[in-house]
């Protein structure tokens, strides 16, 4: 996937359900092993050495697990509304309701890190934040994060 000014998502979920993280990234590398040829285990493995690794929540509620894998060609970014917010290692120890996905294929390298800084600085806007929150469905989500009905620009 080319950087252009427009951030364009893979995926969207909404109401993704669990009660602790271990639940939740159970049920995300679910849902995410869905849309790509990763599979659950090896995803859910990634994800929680993501997290004893490194902080997840970047502030506000938003929870970002990013890294490069030679399992995808393409960009993927998924956006999850969880059900309820659940406790993760967080910058400002606020429980996360939203949760972005960044896997880059190998061969983007420094894309990568581009990417997710255009991503993180979209979601520190407090405006999407509110609107995204508000939303009862995925159409909601779609409606909110597309291009069409809101300019994404992070740059």
């Amino acid at each position: 996937m080319m950087v252009t000014n427009d951030i364009h998502f893979s995926a969207m979920r909404f109401g993704i359900k669990g009660a602790n993280p271990s639940q939740i990234l159970r049920n995300l590398s679910y849902a995410i092993s869905q849309d790509t040829q990763l599979g659950p285990d090896e995803l859910r493995a990634t994800l929680d050495n993501l997290m004893k690794a490194s902080l997840i929540g970047i502030g506000e509620g938003v929870g970002v697990f990013d890294w490069v894998s030679e399992g995808v060609q393409a960009s993927y970014v998924l956006c999850g509304l969880l059900e309820t917010p659940v406790s993760f290692p967080s910058v400002d120890d606020s429980p996360i309701d939203i949760i972005l996905v960044l896997i880059s294929p190998e061969k983007n390298g420094p894309l990568h890190l581009q990417y997710l800084s255009r991503l993180t600085r979209l979601f520190r806007e407090q405006r999407l934040l509110q609107d995204l929150r508000s939303v009862t469905c995925v159409d909601g989500m779609k409606s909110v994060l597309s291009p069409e009905n809101r300019k994404l620009l992070a740059a």
